[in-house]
């Protein structure tokens, strides 16, 4: 454990404006749902540019800088540059450094973690943007879906691919570095669907891959930890997702939960005939490759609780020596 117990600070708005939620209009909230989803969109945006994202006028950004405690647009905008510049510089050590919340117990760090993960689903989901919808419909209509993620957003992105695989043809994930990634595009063609997954520090090949995916007329979706991740350049379809962590990488809580909504969606307005047949296809190359273990009825699924299958504890069925008519494992 790091002596001290004091965390190292990130300057940030939303402390500030959680503080005086319950002073803002509906148009203030909706402006501070904006913000608290991605903080560093203030840094990039004039107030006219950050009032059409919200949806607001920009007398109504004038109104909120005022009340959470500015004097004027520009210093929440200071402020807001700043978070960016010491999240994008913060090197691994000082993001452990961030990370130390003085917690001794473990207790203490399982409740903080399990905390911050429900906090980051909420401000993920408040107020889900048309453009989620709008990726399942692709997912579902698009000849061609490649799923894009490098360093730990490699996993939302193969997480993503496997399990489109299961419903549909024509899925890709890409290994997140150019060469590979351009190799991946060469049967790519207009309308194909690319979902890019990224969170800070902000890999440039993914970038690269994304402009070269926007280029040739893809539809490139870009799930990421900010709207001002760099990829964002090339593309308007960005869904943002909350990741703060206490740990020294960012929490993937909410990328997973995107792809398990992604997932559940594409699988109910998807032909459900194809999908069973295609799903009857894959079992059948289970069982001629005798891919899984087996449970004694030669089924392939989970068939009954754990008395049935011999692993049941003390007192069960398996451990005083009985067995049903199957056998045991």
């Amino acid at each position: 454990m790091p002596d001290g117990g004091s965390r190292v600070q990130r300057e940030s708005l939303v402390p500030m404006i959680r503080e005086r939620l319950g002073n803002l209009t509906p148009s203030e909230r909706r402006l501070a749902d904006v913000i608290m989803k991605s903080e560093e969109v203030v840094a990039l945006s004039t107030a006219g540019e950050l009032a059409r994202m919200a949806g607001v006028s920009e007398a109504t950004v004038s109104r909120f800088s005022n009340n959470i405690g500015f004097d004027r647009y520009a210093d929440m905008q200071a402020v807001a540059r700043r978070a960016v510049m010491q999240l994008l510089h913060l090197d691994v050590p000082e993001r452990l450094g961030r990370s130390y919340d003085g917690g001794e117990s473990f207790g203490e760090i399982l409740h903080s973690v399990a905390d911050l993960d429900n906090e980051n689903l909420w401000y993920t989901y408040r107020g889900v943007p048309r453009v989620l919808e709008e990726l399942v419909e692709d997912l579902v209509r698009a000849e061609r879906v490649f799923c894009l993620g490098a360093r730990s957003s490699e996993f939302p992105a193969g997480y993503l691919a496997f399990a489109l695989n299961f419903l549909r043809p024509g899925v890709r994930v890409m290994d997140g570095h150019v060469g590979g990634g351009v190799n991946a595009l060469i049967d790519a063609e207009p309308g194909d669907v690319m979902v890019t997954f990224s969170n800070a520090r902000y890999s440039k090949d993914t970038t690269t891959l994304v402009r070269v995916a926007a280029e040739s007329n893809l539809k490139v979706y870009l799930v990421a930890d900010s709207l001002a991740c760099p990829s964002s350049r090339y593309t308007d379809r960005v869904i943002p997702v909350r990741c703060e962590s206490i740990g020294t990488v960012p929490s993937p809580v909410a990328f997973f939960s995107i792809v398990n909504v992604l997932v559940a969606a594409v699988g109910v307005f998807l032909d459900h005939e194809s999908v069973s047949a295609r799903l009857a296809r894959l079992e059948d190359k289970y069982y001629r490759t005798d891919y899984y273990h087996r449970f004694p009825s030669g089924d392939l699924q989970y068939e009954g609780c754990a008395d049935n299958l011999g692993l049941g504890g003390p007192g069960s069925s398996a451990a005083s020596g009985d067995q049903d008519e199957r056998g045991s494992l």
